[in-house]
């Protein structure tokens, strides 16, 4: 039997340049599918990749605040708070965000006192808004209360009897002394504080500079006597009055000196000069028939070592007024205001695109305790 040989057929050249044809169109679109696709990825710089970043980083800053115990920072751009033990160390740990308010600069995060870390760059807004939770709480507590400045005692003349002026010589030895009495007390008073003194007085002009004058409440020396003791319970160390020849009132404050024996009324104003010379001189009124009203005067010339009068009490008065104010203790209802943090609400946004703007809040489960709102 005789074989036939097998001949295979070959492409044309027609053929040929057809097939390269299509293949370079195939190639072609194929790498062009491969390029828009490529394109199609995001590469971290994307409006829609930013703000899944801004999201993700103020998602986890809400989880973090949720879990608060305390805040020692509460600002617009900045945070810090403790959480519990994480580390098994039994201490608290501290996180802090902050944003330095510029922008383009990044949000930090900082843990227990470590280097702060970049967590998000270019940032434009980071603001943090605390919803503040108020309770009211009233106690009853046992304090003191002041009550307002009233007038305790004063002489500025005699009713039905003509007074006449006299003078007395204010110096660092010559004194003159108003005893009185403090009565009408309120009941629950348990303090007594002298505010101030108004005396009639007028100055010598010729005395440069001028030093003033000290006013003092002192205890009589004894006990229904009218000679002051030599040591004051309460003292103005000076007080100027208007410069000039004429009589005017002049006043003196007393500082806060509570005095708590109210059981004794006894008192004296006693008036010095701050200087040596005689630039001061106090008015007193004076009446052989003057009738008894409770004060008397007495003064020294050689810084009381001895005082006059030896007699004859009460034909003289020095003007004068004392104001004070009467303390009572006991109970009194106190009201407190108490601040707790519910919530944080958090706008964050990267780059200048307000649309990249994205906003979260935080429920605070254990609602910190906070000095103020």
């Amino acid at each position: 039997m005789r074989r036939i040989p097998c001949r295979t057929r070959g492409f044309t050249l027609v053929e040929l340049l057809v097939s390269a044809s299509v293949t370079v169109v195939l190639v072609g679109g194929i790498a062009s599918a491969m390029l828009l696709a490529g394109q199609a990825l995001p590469d971290g710089q994307s409006p829609s990749e930013v703000v899944v970043q801004a999201f993700d980083i103020a998602e986890g800053t809400a989880g973090e605040l949720y879990s608060a115990e305390s805040f020692t920072v509460r600002t617009a751009t900045a945070v810090e708070f403790s959480v519990a033990d994480r580390d098994n160390d039994l201490s608290p740990e501290v996180i802090r965000y902050e944003w330095s308010g510029t922008a383009g600069d990044p949000l930090t995060r900082q843990y227990n006192g470590a280097t702060a870390v970049e967590v998000l760059p270019n940032v434009h807004e980071f603001n943090l808004n605390y919803v503040i939770g108020t309770i009211s709480e009233t106690t009853t507590e046992t304090g003191t209360t002041q009550g307002d400045e009233v007038l305790l005692a004063s002489f500025d003349g005699w009713a039905g009897v003509t007074a006449t002026g006299e003078d007395r010589f204010l110096t660092t030895t010559s004194w003159v002394s108003e005893y009185f009495q403090v009565t009408g007390a309120p009941a629950e008073a348990t303090e007594l504080v002298f505010t101030k003194a108004q005396v009639m007085v007028r100055s010598n002009t010729m005395i440069v500079p001028m030093v003033g004058m000290s006013a003092g409440i002192h205890r009589p020396l004894v006990a229904g006597g009218y000679v002051p003791a030599a040591t004051s319970i309460v003292q103005c160390a000076e007080f100027l009055p208007t410069m000039g020849a004429s009589f005017a009132w002049a006043e003196a404050p007393f500082p806060s000196v509570p005095i708590t024996d109210l059981s004794d009324p006894e008192y004296c104003l006693v008036l010095k000069g701050n200087a040596a010379a005689d630039p001061f001189w106090a008015q007193a009124y004076y009446n052989s028939k003057a009738p008894t009203d409770g004060g008397v005067m007495t003064w020294t010339a050689d810084g009381g070592a001895s005082w006059d009068p030896s007699a004859k009490y009460n034909q003289r008065d020095l003007r004068f007024y004392v104001y004070g104010s009467f303390a009572s203790t006991g109970t009194v209802e106190v009201t407190m205001e108490r601040y707790f943090v519910r919530a944080v609400a958090i706008a964050l946004q990267v780059g200048e695109d307000a649309k990249a703007r994205v906003e979260t809040s935080a429920q605070i489960l254990n609602e910190p305790e906070v000095a103020s709102p």
